[in-house]
């Protein structure tokens, strides 16, 4: 029986530790005014280069950068995760996320597979 209470309250997201419900958490959304400020720092950081610094993996910059540019790095990865989970998504940030995506190829078709489906079927 208390296997089960356990069970739907971790299913339902929440809780119960005596009388005490215990709510997940949540981050508030940022004002307009902070998310624009945000995204004015992300486009600062990548015109000077950070962004590239990141692309590179983290065992390069362990290798080739100071502290000052790793941290940097740091507060550029800082600022993505506000503006990605703290800030309604505009539409340059739509098209940027889907434009990563716009260009992937279809699969390649299986050609023996479809010519011994297309032959089996006409012989019945």
């Amino acid at each position: 029986m208390f296997k089960r209470l356990i069970l739907i309250c971790l299913v339902g997201g929440w809780m119960v530790c005596g009388d005490v419900v215990v709510p997940s958490a949540r981050a508030e959304m940022l004002a307009p005014e902070t998310c624009n400020a945000l995204r004015e720092q992300r486009r600062e950081f990548v015109s000077r280069g950070v962004g590239d610094r990141l692309k590179k993996g983290a065992e390069w910059a362990s290798l080739n950068l100071d502290q000052e540019q790793i941290g940097e790095v740091a507060a550029f990865l800082q600022i993505i995760e506000k503006i990605r989970f703290r800030c309604p998504a505009s539409k340059a940030d739509a098209k940027s996320r889907f434009g990563l995506l716009g260009n992937i190829p279809l699969p390649v078709r299986n050609s023996r597979r479809v010519k011994s489906s297309q032959t089996s079927g006409q012989g019945g």
